[in-house]
């Protein structure tokens, strides 16, 4: 049995270890240490990455029978002595979103009465099914809101194997799926949940926890949110979008557009006059025939022009056969 050094010290980044065994994983070359700082991909939460010797570790997993493998792109020999060190940045940011899960977990059973049936930190997307249908945004930010608040109270984080007098004392979030061995990890004196996996040591190591998206789901709702490195990168890049399209549409303050207390000013009659002249020959060189009723060049026959329609921000030309009346 491979002794799991992250249940000591999530903060391991490196250590030694011996290979044990040499096997195959969905037909991938793996490989079985006496003890790994590597997480196998549970709760949730993805397998690590990193290194072994000259190796590099694609993925870890969990088989049925509790065995740790570290998927491999190069053969190692079983008895060898092996260095390993983890994709520190990529496990740091599921330590932070798996503890995300659990406090936002906390606050939308707390305010939105939504308790979580399952949780998916992936690559691209981080969910919670929780079992109320139609939450209304109200309480969605309400529990929005407190996360945060607790990320900002700066709440110790700890992971322990309770005694069974113990266990029983903890108001558990959800009831454990095993029956030994029974990991809790608390948030404070606010959350407490059975969980193997991997967490932060205080929660102001979130940074901040933001909800994106909710969706109906098999009768339930689907709550998409971001945290730690993800949600910074998230809200800069929504900014940066925001930022392109008001200078696109708008201008910034000092601009000739705005006055001094940053007011759009008014045009003039001459400068309308211009925007008019330069609307008009946009439509004349788009083939656009502009009349006005009563027009003698239009009465009793065909348009001289091709009239347009406006498709995707361009007008593009058509021809009718409207009569002027």
């Amino acid at each position: 049995m491979t002794k799991r050094l992250y249940h000591d010290d999530a903060y391991t980044k490196q250590f030694d270890a011996t290979v044990v065994a040499v096997t195959t994983y969905k037909d991938q070359a793996a490989i079985v240490l006496d003890a790994t700082a590597f997480y196998p991909e549970a709760g949730g939460q993805l397998g690590d990455r990193g290194r072994l010797g000259a190796a590099t570790v694609l993925d870890t997993q969990e088989t049925d029978d509790g065995t740790i493998v570290h998927l491999v792109d190069a053969p190692l020999e079983v008895g060898a002595r092996v260095h390993g060190e983890l994709d520190w940045a990529r496990r740091r940011q599921h330590m932070a979103q798996h503890t995300a899960q659990h406090l936002l977990s906390g606050t939308l059973l707390d305010r939105a009465q939504a308790p979580t049936a399952s949780a998916r930190l992936g690559e691209t997307a981080l969910t919670i099914d929780v079992t109320r249908d139609r939450i209304p945004d109200t309480d969605l930010a309400a529990a929005e809101d407190l996360a945060n608040n607790l990320v900002d109270d700066d709440l110790p984080i700890r992971a322990w194997f309770p005694d069974a007098g113990e266990l029983a004392s903890l108001k558990l979030r959800r009831d454990p799926k095993v029956t030994a061995d029974i990991r809790v990890v608390a948030i404070g004196d606010f959350d407490f949940s059975p969980c193997g996996g991997t967490h932060a040591a205080r929660t102001s190591q979130l940074g901040t926890i933001r909800i994106t998206n909710t969706e109906r789901y098999k009768g339930m709702t689907r709550v998409t949110f971001a945290a730690g490195r993800r949600a910074r990168a998230e809200l800069f890049t929504r900014d940066q979008v925001l930022r392109g399209l008001a200078t696109r549409f708008s201008c910034a303050p000092g601009c000739p557009g705005l006055d001094r207390q940053g007011r759009a000013r008014r045009r003039g009659p001459r400068e309308r006059a211009r925007g008019v002249a330069h609307a008009a020959r946009r439509f004349d060189r788009a083939g656009v025939y502009r009349y006005r009723r009563g027009d003698r060049r239009t009465a009793g026959r065909r348009c001289a022009r091709p009239r347009g329609r406006i498709e995707g921000g361009r007008v593009r030309p058509r021809c009718t056969a409207r009569r002027a009346r």
